[in-house]
């Protein structure tokens, strides 16, 4: 896709400063075309969606496949939605020679943010061997919005014990320990901060499934949601000032955008620090930008309209067998590159043995990855420029398509006790406790660690002087 004519048409239509309109996009073609983008580029594009889930979607295809596969370089930064520490030193203005994607829906963009001047306000810089006192740090976290729980399950919840503090940022930057260079780098996720008396001894970051500790960092730029004295109409402004002026913004299906940014602003109660949706597009619009439509046509008549090589990933047989047979099928036919993307190793490995098992005699022309990639598509174009017109299709399938195993991603979501300010326990404050409200006593359930178990029920215990509901 790196090489692609039409990629290259929509990167030099905003090189020369104009916009580019692309149309026919299918599967998750928008998300690695906005990594192509950026990488040819070489700056930061903007990838706006209509809806939290395909933000979340766009950022797994791009971490998962775009920087090996498809864009074919390593060199791409994927971002979700850094607004505070993008305004840093500039930082989502140059994330590498490779370029960079920061993956925001909309209604993020409509809300405000810190001006430079007030970021010293809402980020705390730490680094390992500074002298921060916990209580100091812990006192900032709290009126930056972040809230204690026994153990951090999501962004925005802080732990202590002992000399440990663990945090899970909401947003910022770290430095790898041994850079040398002190290259800011995405955060890890969770971090551990460890104490020896009122000096932070190391920082590294957590696996938030084990809650083990992985590689070490030398400094990391805590960011807070409400800053310490609170996000104030005065002082804010949006997110598009704040961004480098070279950044390319992506408008992912336009109309739905147009949509869901004019629904939510009708629907709320006080628009302060909100800004409207009019407003945000005509600063979207108003520098080089690309749109990027399955359907919908771009608004913009003078825009270079390209038609992406795409067409829709073909239905596999329900039967596991049929549907080997028929990706053999697809992968034995002339000028056609079959890839599958497996979530995990266990998966590509049954998916191997499976292909040898069942298609012999070419299961060596399916390319079996490992990474994440939410819906398939086929890219077909010619091979090469001038190349006779001799045309090459690429079908990407990712391994839940194929088997027709479609898993649901659930949110969970804080549940604040009546009179809680959610940031100190008591009832079901922890985002583990969403977990229980589908269940029914007596339901069966599959215990991340134990195995199979029967679901008791929530109790109503004491612990200190705050009630609250725990699992018994």
């Amino acid at each position: 896709m790196g090489g692609s004519a039409a990629v290259a048409a929509v990167v030099e239509a905003v090189a020369q400063g104009g916009s580019a309109a692309a149309s026919g996009t299918r599967g998750s073609v928008a998300a690695l075309v906005a990594g192509a983008v950026a990488q040819q580029l070489g700056k930061t594009v903007l990838m706006v969606v209509a809806h939290l889930d395909e933000a979340d979607d766009a950022l797994d295809d791009l971490e998962g496949l775009a920087a090996e596969v498809a864009v074919g370089t390593r060199g791409l930064s994927v971002e979700r939605f850094p607004a505070l520490e993008a305004a840093v030193g500039g930082a989502a203005g140059g994330r590498g020679a490779g370029g960079a994607v920061v993956v925001a829906p909309v209604q993020a963009l409509m809300q405000g943010v810190p001006e430079v001047g007030r970021l010293e306000e809402v980020s705390l810089v730490v680094e390992a061997g500074q002298r921060l006192a916990p209580g100091r740090l812990l006192d900032w976290l709290d009126r930056a919005g972040y809230g204690r729980q026994d153990a951090v399950e999501g962004p925005g919840d802080f732990a202590t014990r002992g000399g440990i503090v663990d945090v899970w940022p909401m947003a910022g930057e770290a430095v790898e320990a041994g850079s040398g260079r002190g290259e800011t780098v995405g955060l890890p996720g969770p971090m551990r901060l460890d104490y020896f008396g009122d000096e932070v001894e190391s920082i590294r970051g957590v696996d938030p499934e084990t809650m083990g500790s992985l590689g070490g960092l030398s400094r990391v730029v805590l960011v807070g949601g409400n800053g310490a004295g609170g996000l104030r109409d005065e002082g804010t402004t949006d997110l598009l000032s704040v961004l480098p002026g070279d950044v390319v913004p992506m408008l992912c299906e336009t109309l739905e955008l147009s949509e869901q940014a004019r629904g939510y602003f009708e629907r709320l109660t006080w628009s302060g620090g909100i800004v409207p949706p009019r407003d945000l597009f005509k600063k979207l619009t108003g520098r080089p930008h690309v749109e990027v439509n399955g359907y919908s046509q771009s608004s913009h008549a003078e825009a270079t309209r390209v038609e992406l090589p795409v067409s829709a990933l073909p239905s596999f047989d329900r039967d596991a067998k049929g549907a080997i047979r028929e990706l053999g099928e697809l992968a034995a036919e002339a000028q056609t590159e079959v890839t599958v993307v497996c979530g995990k190793p266990a998966e590509r490995d049954r998916l191997i043995e499976l292909l040898i098992e069942h298609v012999p005699e070419g299961w060596r022309a399916v390319d079996v990855v490992v990474g994440r990639l939410h819906r398939g598509f086929v890219w077909t174009e010619p091979a090469e420029a001038g190349g006779g017109g001799q045309e090459v299709s690429r079908v990407y399938v990712p391994h839940h398509e194929l088997f027709h195993r479609y898993a649901t991603r659930r949110r969970v979501r804080k549940i604040v006790a009546p009179g809680s300010s959610g940031s100190g326990g008591g009832g079901l404050a922890s985002g583990g406790g969403d977990a229980f409200l589908d269940l029914d006593v007596g339901d069966y359930v599959v215990h991340v660690d134990h195995g199979i178990a029967k679901f008791p029920g929530l109790k109503t215990m004491s612990r200190g002087a705050k009630k609250g509901e725990y699992l018994t």
